[in-house]
């Protein structure tokens, strides 16, 4: 009987696993070694490493927060609201929708920029010192999140006209659509950036809450614009490549996404990887632009091509509406590099999916989303290891050439270096973020589908996550990268906050002491060490019986880069 018994269940050993089986394994072994990586990368000895990390995680749970919230709320919209819509109308009900989106961004944004309040107070220096940080992490956070679902929105809008007929005949008639969407997020820019301009301007003066909040905007609305036109663009460009346009939200069939020909997914990749190297050579023959030098070679051909072309527009166009100028050319620079930026990255990202289907033997596309952004994040990884590098070799020369002649020069390549790894690491947070928002929304939709009513299971679970996700993130993820968390690995006033909160334990208030004898002494440069030393020994005792629980920024030791 016992031995009956224990052959059996060696034959249940031999037997191969079932296809769930295999998906939780696979996310379990991934998930453990995600999580222990992450306490690699952002306990990383290099504090460029550590900004790089948590700049990259806070896009992705940006974008997985956002693509949650949108896809369970639009899927319920589009089935009880679009789907009883006669097709004329159900366009303009998307419209709608994402002018409700862009409405919210600017009225969430004001709000949080203290631009209901009282003028007069907000120019108060107790209410600026007190509320300033908070405001610029409100903001940071708010404006990611709502830039990130008005641009899903833009996507869910002209990716459906992009599905239409006369759009979809061909690759060049795809791009009609990415050319609608352009036109019609600069429309909305145009329209908010006058009504900001407006409300800013109507005494003449702009405080500092005004000035955060329209910077906030600004780049939110810039973010939007690039994810919907190069989303769109990569779509066309997908077409055109593998022969077949994908589905609005850039899905396949299972027959067609794993029996791409070995050329395609290589072609994709490639032209994502060319992306980055116009954006590199654009930013090199700028620099030189304003130095008032010919850019040479490759960097030439591309800054002198659409410097030339915004020069001449620049130069035809002088309009103005109502005070703001018609067209803002540094802001279409911006436009122009993200753009290209994202685009390269939403290549890159669908290439390489393409390429690790082609090498599956099981067409599941659970298991082939999971393995993308696994695969996906370690070359990522590695890329931001090498741009470090770079960063660093052109530093440390610019620090030897610091009292030479070449100063300002080297003071420059730094500067454009930085901007250039800006744009790179940004499309590293795209490919990692959208990567895992994939694997994400299947196991949402997983979940969701024995269910009766999946959609509404589908909200439900978004919500929940949402409410679990979202506030860690902004309590704890955001202001790692706001208020530069990551030089240290800790926020200085939370430190504050856990010994003022600790009055009572004594264990508290001497490691508490002794943390900020290590700051204000510990600098590794002597003469700002003793100007440390000098403010520590100013800083007014506390009062008999209570514990000092401020620290001066001032005291804070200001780490070179």
């Amino acid at each position: 009987m016992v031995s009956h018994l224990f052959w059996a269940v060696a034959l249940a050993e031999d037997e191969p696993a079932s296809g769930l089986d295999v998906g939780l394994g696979a996310s379990l072994l991934i998930s453990i070694t995600m999580m222990m990586g992450l306490y690699y990368i952002t306990n990383f000895p290099d504090p460029d490493i550590r900004r790089y990390a948590y700049e990259v995680l806070n896009s992705t749970i940006s974008i997985f927060c956002a693509v949650l919230l949108f896809s369970a709320g639009n899927d319920v919209f589009e089935k009880e609201v679009v789907g009883h819509l006669d097709p004329k109308w159900a366009t303009s009900a998307r419209v709608g929708v994402t002018v409700f989106w862009f409405t919210v961004l600017q009225l969430v944004t004001a709000r949080l920029a203290h631009q209901f309040e009282d003028e007069d107070t907000r120019k108060k220096h107790e209410f600026v010192h007190q509320h300033h940080e908070t405001t610029d992490v409100n903001l940071s956070s708010a404006g990611v999140l709502l830039a990130h679902i008005s641009g899903f929105a833009c996507i869910n809008l002209f990716g459906h006209l992009q599905q239409q007929h006369r759009f979809s005949a061909s690759p060049f008639a795809s791009l009609g659509s990415a050319v609608l969407a352009l036109c019609f997020c600069a429309f909305m820019n145009k329209i908010t950036r006058v009504i900001r301009h407006q409300l800013i301007h109507r005494d003449k003066d702009m405080d500092e809450f005004e000035e955060m909040w329209d910077e906030a905007v600004q780049e939110s609305e810039n973010d939007v614009f690039s994810l919907c036109v190069s989303f769109l663009c990569v779509q066309s460009l997908r077409f055109a490549v593998s022969g077949t346009l994908p589905n609005d939200e850039g899905d396949e069939a299972v027959a067609t996404l794993f029996h791409h020909s070995w050329y395609e997914p290589v072609l994709l990749i490639l032209f994502g990887s060319a992306g980055s190297l116009v954006l590199t050579m654009y930013f090199l023959g700028l620099r030189s632009v304003k130095k008032n030098e010919k850019p040479k070679g490759l960097a030439r051909r591309v800054t002198m091509s659409v410097d030339g072309v915004l020069t001449r527009l620049k130069k035809a166009s002088t309009m103005e509406v109502a005070s703001v100028p018609l067209i803002e050319w540094e802001r279409v620079s911006e436009l122009f590099c993200t753009t290209i930026s994202h685009a390269s990255a939403w290549a890159i990202l669908f290439g390489a999916k393409w390429a690790i289907a082609g090498l599956l033997t099981v067409e599941d596309e659970t298991i082939l989303n999971l393995l993308c952004a696994f695969v996906l994040s370690g070359f990522c990884c590695a890329f931001i290891w090498v741009l470090d590098n770079i960063q660093d070799s052109v530093r440390a020369e610019a620090r030897e050439a610091r009292d030479g002649d070449n100063a300002e020069q080297s003071k420059e390549r730094v500067e454009i270096t930085s901007e250039i790894i800006r744009h790179l690491v940004d499309q590293v947070g795209i490919i990692i973020g959208f990567g895992w928002e994939r694997c994400f929304d299947g196991a949402v939709v997983a979940v969701a589908s024995p269910t009766p009513n999946p959609l509404v299971t589908k909200f439900i679970l978004a919500v929940l996550c949402a409410v679990v996700v979202l506030p860690a993130w902004r309590l704890y993820l955001v202001p790692m990268v706001v208020l530069q968390g990551w030089r240290f690995g800790f926020l200085p006033h939370h430190v504050v906050k856990h010994a003022a909160n600790n009055e009572d334990c004594e264990e508290t208030q001497k490691k508490y002491d002794e943390l900020l004898q290590t700051l204000t002494g510990a600098h590794p440069d002597k003469e700002k060490r003793q100007k440390y030393n000098d403010l520590h020994s100013k800083v007014p005792s506390a009062p008999a019986g209570s514990r000092q629980t401020t620290i001066p920024y001032a005291l804070l030791p200001e780490w070179d880069d």
